[in-house]
This record gives C-alpha cells, structure tokens and sequence, in this order.
C-alpha cells in the first residue's frame, strides 16, 4: 500500500504543470469583397479585405455572433469573415506539450529538456527518465552522506568504549556495514547495469501522432453541354493507364473562369452566384463559399492515388473522370466552420437556390459537392 501512496504522489508532482498565459483574443467581422471582373464572370479574379488584409486569424461564427456585422454592398463573389487577433500565438508554441513545472524542486535537476515536436511528427519525451535520474542521483548523495554519518558514530562508539566488548562489536558492525554500503554506492552503476541496462539506460517515451489523411471522394463525370474534358485521359484510365492523363499535369480545359479563389465553368459560376444572392435574400448575408471547383488532372491522380492506398476508401473517380475536372462540379462549405450537411442545405435555403439553378447534390455522403447533374 506504500508503494501505491509513493506512486501516485511521484505521477502528481510529475504530471502537474501550470496553464500558459496566452494573449485574449479580439475577435471582429471583416469584409472580404472576391471580383472575377466582367458582367460574365470572365476576366482576372481579385480580393480585397477579409483576415488576410490585416494579417488576422480566420475563426467560426461563434466568436463574432455579439459583435454588429459590418454593412455590405451585394458585390459578386462577397463574403464576410469573422477575424481574431491573439490567436495567432497559440500557432506558433514551439511544441505540442507544456513542460511540467516541479512542484518538489530536485537539488541538481533544475530543469527538464526541451522537447520541440511539430504537429504530425512522432515526439520523443525524455522527461520521465531524467526526473527518474534526478531522484536517483539525489537519493545517492543522501545515502552516501548518511553512510559518511555511520561510519563517523561507529568511531566514537570505538573510541569512547572503553574496552567494552559489546560496543567493540557494535561500532565494528556500524562502520563494516557503513563501508559495504559506501561500496555498493559506488559500484551502484555497474550491479544495475548487470542486472538489467534498462535500469540506467533509461528510454525516452515515444509518442506517436495521428497522420491526418485528405480524402476526397467524388463520382464519375457526366457529360454535360459538350465534350467531355480530358476524354482520352479518361478513356485510358477506365483501362489502368494513367500515363494520358498524367500528361495533361495542370493544365485547365477551355471555359473555366475565377471566381472566389478557385476556377469553375462560366455556366456553373453564373449559376452559384445567383443562388448565392438567393440564399443571401433569405438569410440576409452570405453562408457559404467555394473550397474547390476545377481540379487538375495531377490533382486528380493525387487523389486517386491516397483512395487505392486507403482500400477505395472514399470511392474517388479514375484520373481525368471527375466533375472537378471539367469544372463542372463545386464543393461547397459554411462560412461559419460549421460542417455541411443535408438539414443546414434545406433550413438555410441552399438546396432550393441551388436546385432552382440547376444545380444539385445527390452523393449521398456529400452534402457539400454540387454539379447540374448531382455527380
């Protein structure tokens, strides 16, 4: 039961660490105004305002839902973000672990090493082992100093008996056990190193992060209003060769314009920003933008590659066969950071803004991929 009591209280002061200050967050709405230019959406994209401008922390809607939202125009492609300050420091902590401060401070430990591990990095932690070597260290110098003690009082026991051959004895067996200690002291590295290396070549605690995969599902293409992008690219890797559309790298097909930070068909750009006035009309301010619309065929393959890698899982179209790649298809999310799904598209107003354009979302495991024909 001793044990137990000395276990727990050595995890208590090991594991015990003070909170890090960091500073308060200010955290306000800004503008960000996305123009393609032309009244058909052609032309060069451009961007003004938003977190970026002034070197902020993009952050949900929740930290800004007390503050007054700023007053805006209905500009093509306008968005509002919600900006913090402050937050920025929490990204750059040199490490992913607080260093314990001792509560029980350890004469000749003053201090633990510093461990440096990044996000997706394995990170090895020695500071188990050198609190377990500081005690050690520590408690040796104690036996040491009261083995010095014993051997000192077995002395005077000697000297001041008197002939006594009881006290002989006793101050004999005080400094003979003084001294087999004081041997055992100094020999304490090598018996233990006999006995087992690990009770002095003390290991450091690995800790493994999780790997965060992209996964990017998405259905083969339907022909929509004309030839197919990439066809042959297409045709080949139905056939497992990729090497046709592997060849196209990054170039775009015919037909693409900008339009908020990415590329998408002129047809399909038209058609988002008109639904995006509507569900603005209903809720009074924009909700959602695009995270990605044309991807390139050496993108495609990346994604394709990472699904075989992962067991088909997410099922992802062969290279040059997706919707992204004709720029036909958007993937869609919420400007607060909220996850898409299927209840927000309805009570929002999107799936039916969408649908009176023309434009659907019928992958089931996708409530933010939307295209004129729901693949």
């Amino acid at each position: 039961m001793k044990k137990i009591f000395l276990t727990i209280g050595f995890l208590s002061i090991f594991f015990s660490g003070s909170e890090i200050a960091l500073p308060a967050e200010t955290c306000n709405w800004e503008d960000l105004t996305i123009s393609t230019g032309g009244s058909t959406y052609g032309g060069t994209s451009s961007q003004t305002g938003g977190c970026d401008a002034k070197k902020l922390t993009k952050s949900n809607e929740a930290k800004c839902k007390s503050k007054t939202e700023p007053s805006h125009s209905a500009v093509l492609g306008q968005v509002i973000e919600c900006c913090c300050s402050g937050s920025a420091a929490v990204a750059e902590k040199p490490t992913l672990f607080t260093m314990p401060d001792f509560q029980v401070e350890i004469p000749g430990l003053k201090k633990l090493a510093d461990v440096s591990c990044q996000p997706n990095q394995d990170c090895a932690i020695p500071w188990i082992g050198e609190y377990t070597k500081g005690i050690y260290n520590y408690l040796l110098a104690i036996v040491g100093v009261i083995a010095s003690i014993v051997l000192m009082a077995g002395g005077v026991i000697w000297l001041t008996s008197g002939g006594d051959s009881g006290k002989v004895g006793q101050a004999k067996d005080l400094i003979l056990g003084a001294i087999i200690g004081m041997i055992i002291l100094i020999c304490s590295y090598l018996l233990l190193n006999q006995i087992n290396p690990g009770l002095v070549n003390l290991q450091n605690i690995n800790v493994k992060t999780v790997k965060k995969i992209e996964v990017h599902a998405d259905a083969d293409i339907t022909v929509v209003g004309g030839p197919r992008a990439y066809g042959d690219g297409c045709a080949a890797s139905k056939k497992g060769d990729w090497s046709v559309c592997a060849a196209y790298k990054e170039t775009p097909p015919a037909g693409l314009v900008n339009i908020e930070r990415v590329k998408a068909n002129s047809g399909v750009a038209a058609k988002y920003t008109a639904a995006m006035e509507c569900v603005k009309a209903k809720n009074g301010k924009y909700l959602f933008y695009i995270n990605e619309a044309w991807r390139s065929p050496a993108k495609q393959i990346e994604y394709k590659t990472k699904s075989n890698n992962n067991g088909g899982s997410p099922v992802t179209a062969d290279p040059c066969c997706s919707n992204h790649g004709a720029g036909y298809a958007l993937d869609i999310n919420r400007i607060d950071g909220a996850s898409m799904d299927w209840k927000y598209n309805e009570t929002s107003g999107l799936k039916k803004c969408m649908e009176d354009q023309e434009m659907y979302a019928k992958l089931t495991s996708e409530p933010w991929h939307w295209s004129p024909t729901g693949r």
